[in-house]
């Protein structure tokens, strides 16, 4: 009974959140470089994508997109989401896609998931960088409660993380 009732409290102190403290305070953005990322980040074949995750994940790019912006503010990056970005030739241009998406196991077997993706970094229409990169998760803490979507997610978000490092890098 004292072990079930230590696990439902760790359960409801991670559940719960709060402020990480280990983030930096949001402050407004000074002399930012802006990039310019599309509001969704599409599939590089769209057929290499299992049909599930097309179906059930279908929000994947624009998750991916909207890790990229929030990390990259960190790095004083100014993301501006943009529906099409094929038009735009002066400044910062980020194609980023999602080049595989993997979605093996479930909750009861455990998670298997792994994505990768692509980016070029394009100024003034020309390329000057490119980058790639994958991560996979098995779900973390309590994946077994977990969706494959919600796992998926896990991948995006710290792709975002090092999209926006990398960014901060080479820019």
């Amino acid at each position: 009974m004292k072990k079930l009732l230590i696990l439902s409290l760790l359960i409801l102190v991670s559940a719960c959140g709060g402020r990480n403290s280990n983030q930096p305070e949001m402050k407004p953005l000074e002399n930012a470089v802006k990039v310019y990322l599309p509001q969704s980040v599409p599939y590089y074949d769209p057929m290499v994508i299992a049909s599930n995750i097309k179906a059930e994940c279908s929000s994947l790019g624009s998750q991916l997109s909207s890790f990229v912006k929030r990390y990259s503010t960190h790095h004083n990056i100014d993301i501006v989401r943009t529906e099409d970005i094929t038009n735009i030739n002066k400044g910062y241009v980020l194609v980023l896609k999602i080049r595989n998406a993997m979605s093996a196991g479930n909750a009861w077997s455990g998670h298997k998931k792994q994505v990768l993706i692509t980016a070029d970094l394009l100024k003034n229409g020309e390329k000057v960088k490119d980058f790639t990169a994958t991560r996979n998760s098995m779900g973390g803490v309590f994946g077994g409660f977990k969706g494959s979507c919600d796992v998926l997610q896990r991948t995006v978000n710290t792709l975002g993380s090092d999209t926006a490092i990398w960014l901060s890098k080479n820019l």
